[in-house]
């Protein structure tokens, strides 16, 4: 799903898995950070090229809680 605020356009996908911790998530936004390959790689591709589109201007969107977890980008409205 999406949705605007302010500037800015937010694109999430939501599942209703099992979810994962804190420590987890700060793991999976590292690899994402990363310019070198993870096993994650259709969420660090996606993030790399939003990077190089956007000029660096992307937030990675976070949210678990048991039986959901929301994952997704905020990008500018405009580039």
């Amino acid at each position: 799903f999406s949705y605007t605020r302010s500037d800015r356009l937010y694109l999430l996908v939501e599942d209703n898995g099992s979810g994962f911790d804190e420590e987890q998530k700060s793991k999976i936004i590292a690899e994402c950070e990363n310019k070198e390959m993870s096993n994650r790689i259709g969420l660090h591709n996606v993030y790399q090229r939003l990077l190089y589109y956007y000029k660096g201007d992307v937030d990675i969107i976070m949210e678990s809680k048991p039986c959901r977890t929301v994952i997704g980008f905020s990008v500018p409205m405009r580039r």
